[in-house]
């Protein structure tokens, strides 16, 4: 019996023993992650760079262009040996026109006239192909532009509203006080493309309207030749045959210096519709012509200095200044032309890039992000920082402090009792002044 009752015993110290055990274990446990919380919402007071911008899109460009033009509007291109993006040199061969037509004219007026109403009814013909064929791409592309402008628009509504989630969520998250951190930066994001957006349609509207107006002008000039054909009369035999020889000898159209191709205007089977066949551009002097809207347009004059930016060259920015800005046509914007230097560079043509200018920048201020930042019932703003008692042992000490200068996510702060090293509190929702907390080192 006496050893039945000394068993029990042993066993009931024993189930003790170890229940004091896992409860020690479990506070221990609840004191590491405590601390685990506390250290990831406290950071060391420190001096940044803060800076407030404005960007915009832009393209690069060449700083020089040498434009390919043509008298013999309305032939039909034979050959066409060059497509956009091509390294040419000087001499080559771009296009060969088919001159055909103009041979047939030279033979009809050379038998003196004879069969002038033939050669009229040739120029007729030729004309009205070229008038069918300005109809049939000009349908081609704005049905193509205004599909792209559909598409656009439809984005817009898409991002539109997952940015109205994200505020509605954020708002939420205010209201239980919980960091919103995350989230401003969707919102930051989703602002951003929403910009980009509204930037592609307004390019889009712009590019519609300067399409149909360019197709619109060569009809009309079109036309204007096919009326012209129509009351055509004799003169002088002699005048016009040099006049078509000289067309024949500019057939073949050829490059005037070396560089890339670009704005190609022609194609194999198709017309020459406008002077302008191409344009080359000398890769080595670019330059980087972009939008801007008017509500940025007041920040913005010649000589300004700005950051060029592009994933091509990762973290590295390029120095720039702005050359020019001007006024577009449609009234919706200004466009503006910067000069950068590509020699430690490997920009190129038609690369898309971000240009960022400095409205205010300012080096070697304390600074805390913005949500560290609380406001008493004054409207004083104030912060939380950390009292050393002993090791590991801190105070919640409630400081008071000016605001200065703000950037996307820190805030300048100044004031007697906080200097650089200090420890800040980034949640202050989580404490409360006074507040006794054990924090690991470091």
């Amino acid at each position: 019996m006496k050893a039945l009752v000394k068993g029990k015993r042993k066993f009931i110290i024993a189930v003790i023993f170890i229940v004091i055990c896992i409860t020690v274990i479990v506070i221990i446990q609840n004191s590491k992650e405590q601390r685990t919380q506390w250290n990831n919402s406290i950071e060391l007071l420190s001096r940044r760079e803060l800076s407030k911008t404005i960007s915009f899109n832009g393209k690069i460009e060449s700083a020089s262009k040498t434009y390919i033009t043509t008298d013999l509007v309305g032939m039909k291109v034979k050959s066409l040996n060059v497509q956009e993006g091509d390294y040419v040199k000087t001499g080559d061969i771009i296009a060969v026109l088919d001159i055909t037509s103009l041979k047939e004219q030279i033979e009809h007026l050379e038998r003196k006239n004879s069969n002038q109403s033939k050669i009229i009814d040739l120029q007729l013909k030729q004309t009205q192909e070229v008038l069918e064929y300005i109809e049939s791409k000009k349908s081609i592309q704005l049905v193509e532009l205004n599909n792209q402008l559909k598409t656009a628009k439809s984005k817009l509504n898409i991002l539109e509203k997952k940015y109205s989630e994200c505020q509605k969520k954020k708002m939420n998250k205010q209201k239980r006080n919980q960091s919103t951190f995350e989230l401003d930066v969707e919102i930051a994001k989703y602002r951003a493309d929403i910009q980009d957006c509204k930037s592609s349609i307004d390019l889009y509207k712009t590019q519609y309207k300067d399409k149909q107006e360019e197709y619109n002008n060569q009809i009309a000039e079109v036309e204007a030749n096919l009326m012209l054909s129509t009351n055509e009369r004799n003169f002088d035999d002699t005048y016009e045959i040099d006049t078509l020889n000289r067309y024949i000898g500019n057939a073949v159209i050829k490059a005037e210096t070396s560089g890339i191709i670009t704005n190609l205007n022609i194609e194999k089977g198709g017309y020459c519709l406008d002077k302008n066949l191409a344009v080359i551009e000398k890769p080595e002097q670019l330059q980087i012509s972009g939008y801007l809207n008017t509500a940025d347009y007041f920040y913005i004059k010649e000589g300004t200095e700005v950051e060029i930016v592009t994933e091509s060259i990762g973290n590295n920015r390029i120095p720039g200044i702005i050359k020019s800005v001007e006024e577009v046509s449609n009234g919706e914007g200004f466009k503006t032309i910067t000069t950068i230097d590509n020699s430690k560079y490997q920009l190129k043509l038609n690369m898309n890039v971000s240009v960022i200018v400095y409205l205010e920048k300012k080096s070697d201020c304390l600074a805390v992000p913005y949500d560290s930042i609380m406001f008493n019932e004054m409207g004083e703003p104030y912060i939380y920082k950390l009292e050393k008692r002993n090791d590991n042992q801190y105070n919640v000490i409630e400081q008071r402090v000016d605001i200065g200068m703000d950037s996307y996510y820190y805030t300048e702060i100044t004031g007697d009792g906080i200097q650089e090293g200090d420890y800040i509190i980034t949640e202050p929702k989580s404490f409360k002044a006074n507040q006794k907390i054990s924090m690991k080192a470091g």
